[in-house]
């Protein structure tokens, strides 16, 4: 499949409390989404794996004059990154099912916008079984199909492939905070840091300037996109632990769309139809046509990475379509059948569109088999502490947006714990409900997926 890549960026928080805390909450707390000094808390760095470098053009231009020959050794590098493609795409294949389960589980729930980050889940979901252990860590672990003795390697592997900077941005980060009142493992601690790339912090919970440490580190990290979402999550005095994932992707359209051609148009969405700003442009990519879908494959950024959107066919619900087998090949395999592709000039028509969601998970993560870690098991993170914890909410919540120049998105997670002829073209309008999913197609790694069911 042709290669692609977008903007966007998401994040994941773990918060936890202790089983037998007051669930008081901190209303003296303000909203804090400021630029703060969270490293005064910081008391376990970690070097993060350097992050694959994308050249951009204008960084080889002196004097007016391109360095094509420095140019073409960065590509190179940039494209040497790539030899654990096949590694990484076996493993992939491991997580399928459970991105399927929450797919279906959040992206089906309603008529509303729904989008979410399969991948970030991944990230925050290991760094959980990694702190817990028995049950609480067997499930997550038989859940997202990992074996346990590889599962480091395994997320050190999908981290280090698919973390890029220079002309695109796709970066991740973890940290863990803790309360000062409980009392750690140093050695498992240390291990965990070592092992995950998790920073620890340490402070007293309750207090404004931890809240506002830990909502600056969540905005810092998630591109400043998500401040409405990140100023309501505190840091109050029963929670214990707070475990962060992020990542944040952004970049452009290797052909963006002009201004100039907007149109304004109806969008048909499945609450009503609405105005909406058209953006149109005609190029060559691969378009998708099969009995249940159709759409294109959108070329962003290195062109290692893809945006695929598809329309249902009319009369199609977005169930049968995740259903079908096509579907299931496309967006999980990099693969659809030969007769279902066609390199054409495709009449684009897009709408500018500013989409978000929010999820509860406390209620679907037990439905598919995650429940030791809300209590029934009081000694889940004895490889961290001998405090008992558990998890008493989770939240996660994603953002997407996307313009003439490019994609931009955020997501975080919460868990609070007590080929044919280029002279054929297709017009290709997506102005009713349709999905979307940005992916590498090297080795399949799954960043956003989402409906857009009114732009």
């Amino acid at each position: 499949m042709k290669r692609i890549i977008i903007v966007l960026l998401s994040a994941v928080v773990l918060l936890t409390c202790g089983c037998n805390g007051s669930q008081e909450t901190e209303e003296h707390v303000p909203a804090v989404i400021e630029d703060f000094d969270y490293d005064q808390y910081l008391v376990c760095p970690v070097e993060y794996p350097e992050a694959n470098y994308y050249p951009d053009e204008k960084d080889f231009v002196k004097d007016g004059v391109m360095d094509t020959e420095g140019l073409s050794i960065a590509y190179s590098a940039f494209a040497g990154r790539m030899g654990d493609i096949e590694t990484n795409r076996e493993f992939n294949s491991r997580l399928v099912p459970f991105y399927q389960t929450m797919m279906q589980k959040l992206l089906l729930a309603d008529k509303e916008n729904n989008v979410f980050s399969p991948v970030n889940l991944f990230f925050n979901l290991t760094v959980l079984a990694a702190v817990t252990q028995g049950n609480a860590s067997k499930e997550i672990t038989d859940l997202l199909n990992l074996d346990p003795s590889a599962m480091a390697a395994d997320y050190q592997r999908q981290w280090k492939d698919n973390t890029i900077s220079g002309k695109v941005t796709l970066s991740y980060a973890n940290s863990i905070w803790f309360s000062d009142s409980i009392n750690l493992k140093e050695d498992n601690i240390e291990k965990i840091v070592s092992d995950y790339y998790v920073p620890v912090f340490t402070g007293e919970t309750g207090t404004r300037d931890y809240t506002a440490a830990f909502q600056s580190w969540l905005n810092d990290n998630t591109g400043k996109m998500l401040g409405d979402y990140i100023s309501a999550l505190k840091l109050d005095r029963n929670v214990l632990m707070a475990l962060a994932s992020t990542i944040y992707y952004k970049t452009s359209w290797m052909e963006g769309y002009l201004a100039e051609n907007n149109t304004s148009e109806v969008f048909h969405g499945a609450n009503g139809n609405s105005d909406v700003v058209m953006m149109h442009k005609s190029v060559p990519m691969i378009y998708l046509k099969s009995d249940l879908f159709e759409g294109c494959v959108e070329t962003t950024g290195t062109n290692n990475e893809m945006m695929i959107m598809l329309l249902p066919e009319k009369g199609v619900s977005f169930e049968q379509m995740f259903a079908s087998r096509d579907f299931q090949d496309l967006i999980f395999g990099g693969e659809l059948r030969e007769d279902a592709v066609q390199y054409l000039r495709v009449n684009i028509s897009l709408p500018k569109f500013d989409v978000s969601s929010r999820f509860e998970l406390e209620e679907v993560l037990p439905e598919i088999g995650i429940k030791s870690i809300f209590g029934g098991q009081p000694d889940a993170f004895s490889p961290i502490t001998d405090t008992s914890i558990s998890v008493s909410k989770i939240e996660h919540a994603c953002r997407v947006k996307a313009d003439e120049n490019g994609l931009e998105a955020a997501a975080y997670t919460v868990e609070i714990m007590i080929g044919g002829s280029l002279r054929q073209s297709v017009d290709l309008t997506f102005d009713r409900p349709f999905f979307f999913a940005v992916k590498t197609a090297f080795d399949n790694t799954l960043f956003f997926c989402g409906i857009v069911n009114q732009a």
